[in-house]
């Protein structure tokens, strides 16, 4: 991930990770210097791949949440540091992108200067975009948050932006660098919470199991009420029973994880299901060797 002008790497880079079930987690530490006296800044921007897929953005909403940073007294790493809490935002609605053109870069700023005031309208932005800080004022100060955030760059697929910070008993903006800002807590999945490629593929494979289920029910029913089964062809339906269920569990296992509602009930009536069913044939031999 580039990072905003005003912050630095550290021991982790920041990056961005995708799983194949839809997930999204970010990872690194930086350290950000100068800090705003107001507003937020930029801390850096999602990727995209080569084909411009922005395959780390939240599409259709913001994620909100905290993490923590240090911050040293002014002249020096000597002293006690406080411990920050910083709220940051990953969205694809990027603050110093002033006119939403995808860049930030001087037409942001020529934005700001264009502004015909004044700021008093009766919403709880009154200024609008210009006022990229949210200082209710559109200013120089505003200027100087779009040069810090990632001047020149492309911001297409959004960025991470620390919106607040709350520093030691004053719960304060830093007066110096914040340091070892961690990446490491912000994870969401992506709109629908599940890959598509996935959910296919596992309401597929469970209209099979469900097939299997049926028809192994229907065998053992026959069995059951059958004088001539031999003991083979019990445990023969035995073990087929046994490979469903280790199917439907290795199914569950991997899809339920990113699942909610009636698709996590079916896939758990079917493990279920199988495993009564399993009983059932286990009994079923047993009572055949008995007889034999």
């Amino acid at each position: 991930m580039t990072l905003g002008t005003s912050v630095q790497p550290l021991d982790v880079p920041a990056q961005c990770y995708t799983s194949s079930g839809g997930e999204v987690f970010l990872r690194g530490h930086v350290t950000m210097n100068p800090v705003p006296t107001v507003g937020g800044q930029l801390i850096a921007i999602v990727p995209q791949n080569p084909t411009g897929t922005c395959y780390c953005s939240p599409p259709q909403y913001s994620v909100i949440g905290t993490t923590t940073a240090l911050s040293y007294p002014p002249g020096g790493s000597l002293g006690t540091p406080d411990v920050c809490i910083i709220r940051v935002t990953l969205s694809k609605d990027v603050p110093a992108d002033v006119n939403q053109d995808g860049v930030i870069n001087q037409f942001d700023i020529d934005a700001i200067t264009n502004f015909v005031g004044p700021c008093n309208g009766p919403t709880l932005d009154p200024c609008g975009r210009p006022d990229v800080n949210k200082d209710g004022l559109v200013d120089t100060l505003d200027k100087v948050a779009v040069q810090q955030s990632a001047f020149g760059q492309n911001v297409s697929c959004g960025a991470l932006y620390a919106t607040a910070f709350s520093c030691g008993s004053t719960r304060a903006n830093p007066v110096a660098a914040t340091n070892g800002i961690s990446l490491d807590t912000i994870e969401f999945l992506n709109n629908v919470g599940l890959n598509p490629t996935i959910a296919r593929r596992t309401s597929a494979e469970l209209t099979v199991m469900f097939g299997r289920l049926s028809q192994l029910e229907e065998r053992t029913e026959h069995l059951e009420v059958s004088e001539k089964t031999h003991v083979k062809e019990t445990q023969e339906l035995k073990k087929e029973a046994d490979s469903l269920l280790q199917n439907t569990l290795a199914v569950r296992d991997a899809s339920t994880v990113y699942q909610t509602g009636q698709k996590t009930v079916y896939i758990n009536v079917a493990v279920s299901a199988v495993a009564v069913l399993v009983c059932s044939i286990m009994v079923l031999v047993l009572r055949r060797r008995v007889n034999a």
